[in-house]
C-alpha cells in the first residue's frame, strides 16, 4: 500500500494531523499490511 499521510499543517482545520492520525492507524491495521510506502512523513509524525 502507498499512503500519503500529508504533513502536519495546523491551518488544515478538521483535516490536520491530530484529527487524522487515528484513522491512518486504523486503516493500516485493518489491512494487515506487510509493506507500506509513505509520503510526506516527518519525524514528528512518526513519533506521535
Amino acid at each position: 500500500m502507498s499512503f500519503n499521510i500529508r504533513y502536519d499543517n495546523p491551518e488544515d482545520g478538521p483535516q490536520n494531523w491530530h484529527n487524522r492520525k487515528e484513522n491512518v492507524v486504523r486503516m493500516i491495521n485493518f489491512h494487515d499490511l506487510d509493506i507500506i510506502g509513505m509520503q510526506e512523513v516527518g519525524k514528528m509524525l512518526l513519533e506521535q
